[in-house]
């Protein structure tokens, strides 16, 4: 059985793909922001870290992938949910927002 660590994991690999993608699209309108006023120098940083953006959000993608071949991405996956003092507190699903007791 999957410990709560592992669905911590793959619901923080999760959110750092839509995070990453967010600040991708951020960062395109601001380079397109930058060419249409014809900031060239100001342009040219920007689309530096914009291709470090796309390589890390490259990198979240492929540790989305690895922990969802490793822990399953189905819904009803269950995991226990221990506090670190090894409290039982139920079960939880690998979706963060389906919360169970038992």
């Amino acid at each position: 059985m999957a410990t709560i660590l592992e669905g911590d994991l793959l619901d923080t690999a999760r959110r750092h793909v839509r995070e990453g993608a967010d600040r991708v699209a951020r960062q395109e309108a601001i380079v397109a922001r930058l060419d249409r006023i014809g900031a060239v120098e100001l342009a040219k940083q920007a689309a530096d870290i914009l291709m470090t953006l796309k390589t890390s959000l490259r990198l979240a993608r492929e540790d989305l992938a690895r922990h969802i071949s490793s822990f399953g991405d189905a819904p009803l996956l269950q995991f226990p949910v221990r506090c670190r003092d090894g409290v039982d507190h139920g079960y939880r699903t690998n979706q963060s927002s389906d919360r169970r007791t038992s």
